[in-house]
């Protein structure tokens, strides 16, 4: 189901509806959250408080300007941010660690895979937010330059600047503590 047809009959009074957004998104907006650094037992809480945001904000967005993804993402960088801003003090949010399930067909492969992907998002989480999330929104949750300039609140080139320098700031990253072998 689309987006549009989905939200239609929300605003409409199904708010039952409501469901098929959240389970389309849920996954994209929890590795997202983790793109920040924050700890998986406050990924599932801010992420909870996007997707209410969103359900009583949901009149005031307009289709015409955003697409429903970008619109969602930005109330989730807000969060995520806030969320950040206000617990940081305490430094109870923020995670070295991302699980993620793994789905492979032999076991050698899976533990290959999870070592990759361990590596990988221990490399990733070394980049500034900026280019940490630029990478994470357009690699892993399949954005567009446009998509990611209206959530980061920038201009395009902004985000091809960013995604390029990122992409070579992670090779490096990557190089210096994995070696060519990695890559």
């Amino acid at each position: 189901m689309e987006d549009q047809f989905l939200i239609r009959q929300i605003l409409s009074g199904n708010t039952n509806a409501f469901r098929f957004l959240v389970l389309r998104y849920q996954k994209q907006i929890f590795r997202y959250l983790r793109s920040f650094g924050i700890v998986d037992a406050q990924v599932e809480e801010i992420a909870q408080d996007i997707f209410v945001k969103a359900f009583k904000n949901l009149s005031t967005y307009d289709h015409e300007k955003n697409q429903f993804n970008t619109w969602l993402f930005a109330i989730a960088k807000h969060s995520a941010l806030n969320a950040i801003s206000k617990h940081s003090a305490k430094n109870e949010i923020l995670s070295e660690e991302e699980p993620e399930e793994i789905d492979t067909s032999t076991p050698l492969s899976a533990l290959e895979q999870t070592i990759l992907k361990k590596n990988l998002d221990q490399s990733i989480r070394q980049l500034p937010l900026q280019f940490r999330n630029v990478i994470t929104l357009f690699h892993f949750n399949e954005m567009s330059l446009e998509e990611i300039s209206e959530v980061e609140q920038c201009n395009v080139g902004t985000v091809k600047s960013r995604l390029h320098r990122g992409k070579t700031m992670l090779r490096d990253i990557i190089l210096k503590n994995y070696g060519t072998e990695s890559l």
